[in-house]
């Protein structure tokens, strides 16, 4: 049985843990990451947490695998693009770092890679050679899995789902841009418009309120489902999935934001495609990240679990980080 040392490294925290096979955390830990402190903060912190992780738990790890905010070249597992929610992290060689470290092959991918090979493996993607993996979090990102292999461009760049243009002139987004769907349908997003309207403070309130029928909540709700539905569409006639999986966070609302979603999908996408594609919830919830970097790293050694061969998961065919 495979055991993987999984870290899963933003911008505020770390969650790090011990990660089996089958897709089952045995220990656990989140700690901040430092990251407003720079690079060499971060890599302390990861360093710490692994370092303690293995103290605790008793028996060997195969292999590491990260997933981590910023653009990844998986080959060289190291990164190429950062925002400034970690200062100085492009250009971190953390593949190199971690195998020096731990002295066992290591596995780096973007956060949003990783969280869809673990929903690939262990989630609402068992059995799919073609989804969208899309994370409404404190932004939008997410990946596309076709022929059972990630998509990732030229450059690893591709599939940046939160920053298509789904308002041309629109809202300001964190990347520069104007009208992304990230500035419309991120808990950010949601929760900063709550507040500047006087609804509540934060989108979990919002969404609870508008349950309960209370008029400018669900006015809010219901916009955010319409742009998160444009959204949806475009990427169904792009890529005609099977199905569109959504983690993150407001992926918890349900079906009062993913019901309405859908519905706009369907009266958008093209006459063939209309209730071709399933919108389901992530099934990995809050792990997804770290479940993911420990799917990244068991496709690494190609250890496969042992569901695979079991469901009609194209294992032959895929099931690949490409």
């Amino acid at each position: 049985m495979a055991n993987i040392l999984a870290f899963d490294v933003g911008g505020t925290k770390i969650a790090g843990g011990i990660v089996d096979e089958t897709g089952r955390i045995l220990e656990q830990q989140v700690v901040p990451s430092g990251g407003s402190e720079g690079r060499q903060r971060v890599l302390e912190q990861l360093f710490a947490l692994g370092d303690r992780l293995l103290q605790t738990y008793p028996g060997q790890v195969d292999a590491v695998g990260i997933g981590t905010a910023g653009e990844v070249d998986p080959k060289l597992g190291t990164i190429t693009s950062a925002t400034q929610s970690i200062p100085n992290w492009t250009g971190t060689a953390l593949r190199d770092a971690a195998q020096h470290r731990w002295l066992v092959p290591c596995f780096v991918d973007n956060d949003g890679n990783a969280a869809a090979l673990g929903e690939q493996l262990f989630g609402a993607g068992r059995g799919c050679e073609h989804f969208v993996y899309i994370c409404l979090g404190t932004g939008v990102g997410g990946a596309v899995v076709d022929q059972g292999k990630l998509l990732r461009g030229k450059a690893n760049y591709a599939a940046a789902l939160g920053h298509m243009t789904i308002a041309v002139g629109g809202r300001m987004c964190s990347c520069g841009g104007q009208g992304c769907l990230e500035a419309y349908a991120s808990g950010t997003a949601l929760t900063h418009r709550a507040q500047e309207d006087a609804i509540c403070s934060d989108s979990q309130q919002l969404f609870r309120m508008a349950a309960e029928g209370h008029a400018q909540a669900s006015l809010l709700v219901a916009e955010t489902a319409y742009y998160l539905g444009v959204g949806l569409a475009n990427l169904v006639n792009l890529f005609d999935p099977e199905k569109i999986v959504v983690g993150g966070g407001l992926a918890a609302a349900g079906p009062v934001l993913l019901r309405p979603a859908e519905e706009v999908m369907n009266q958008r996408v093209l006459p063939g495609l209309v209730d071709t594609v399933e919108v389901v919830e992530a099934h990995l919830g809050a792990n997804a990240g770290l479940v993911g970097a420990a799917a990244l790293a068991l496709l690494g050694l190609d250890v496969l679990p042992s569901h695979a061969s079991e469901c009609d998961c194209g294992i032959s065919a895929g099931l690949s980080q490409g």
